[in-house]
């Protein structure tokens, strides 16, 4: 067998020029404190990383969703409760005509302008336009004035409520509609009541019959008693609200709890521990040295010393 000298320096030198390109490529790595530079340096590791930012980008998207509809229906609690506030004071109304009625036309005139007060001042409050513009009681017709005049009568114009996806696996209803809280079981709404109420209480009735004052007290009764369950159907859609929200507020905590998670993934998979990368650096340059000594030694000596 024929050995060559010229093979063994060959060898020795492939050797050093690994070592240098992984001296250079560590150094790379330290100085930008990552575990690698490109996909080729460590693939695995590549396609983790892509992974867990995809996921994390994923959450991120419905977390700012979340927060959107949170917003709204935060902003859709409010408003119910002043609407809710209003109805109470509409009430109060009837029942201080009612004690008039038979007593003083032009004392009931006014409450009926109290009533006119209040009901604009509810259809301006259930045509309400968030920040953007949308219509908070239009449901999925968040474009359209849910409540609009048709035919000399207010009439709900809006959509069905909204189902929205929060989470990759989760969709729920994110807003209640006017219809939900302002129609009764029989169609009647309180737009319509009120209208009832009233014209009962611009009636005349100083000197009316005992029908007559019957007919209206019996007329304002009816609109107080069927106005009291509209605040039942803004207590319901209240607490559904506030379930929608504890759920909302359940996703963004677990999802926030895997977000830290997976930011200490990312940093173990992509940032290079500097203690770490400090050391590998070392080991490197200790072997480098070894192997330029070795070409040192073995570059003058003959290949026939190694021949037996």
């Amino acid at each position: 067998m024929r050995l060559s000298t010229l093979l063994m320096t060959q060898t020795k030198t492939s050797g050093i020029n690994q070592y240098n390109l992984a001296q250079q490529s560590q150094s790379e790595k330290f100085n930008a404190r990552k575990n690698f530079l490109s996909p080729a340096d460590n693939p695995a590791g590549h396609r983790e990383l892509m992974r867990l930012k995809q996921a994390q980008s994923l959450r991120s998207q419905y977390t700012l969703i979340r927060d959107s509809a949170k917003e709204a229906m935060q902003f859709q609690s409010n408003t119910m409760d002043s609407i809710s506030s209003n109805i109470k004071n509409i009430n109060e109304t009837i029942i201080s005509g009612m004690n008039q009625v038979g007593t003083s036309d032009e004392q009931r005139n006014t409450y009926a302008q109290q009533l006119t007060n209040y009901k604009n001042q509810m259809l301006s409050q259930v045509n309400r336009q968030d920040n953007s513009g949308e219509y908070i009681f239009s449901g999925d017709k968040s474009n359209v004035v849910p409540y609009q005049l048709v035919a000399g009568k207010l009439e709900y114009q809006g959509g069905e409520a909204k189902s929205q996806q929060i989470d990759q696996y989760h969709s729920t209803v994110v807003n209640v509609t006017g219809k939900d809280i302002l129609t009764s079981v029989g169609n009647d709404d309180v737009f319509t009541l009120l209208d009832k109420a009233i014209n009962a209480l611009k009636v005349p009735t100083d000197n009316a019959s005992q029908a007559t004052r019957d007919a209206q007290r019996t007329a304002l009764d009816e609109s107080k008693n069927e106005l009291d369950k509209f605040n039942k159907n803004i207590s319901l859609s209240m607490a559904k609200i506030g379930l929608q929200l504890e759920e909302v507020d359940a996703l963004n905590q677990r999802d926030k709890q895997i977000t830290d998670i997976t930011n200490e993934r990312i940093t173990e998979v992509q940032f290079l521990d500097p203690l770490k990368g400090f050391q590998e650096l070392m080991n490197i340059k200790t072997a480098l040295l070894y192997a330029y000594s070795n070409y040192s030694l073995m570059k003058d000596v003959n290949i026939l010393n190694y021949v037996k």
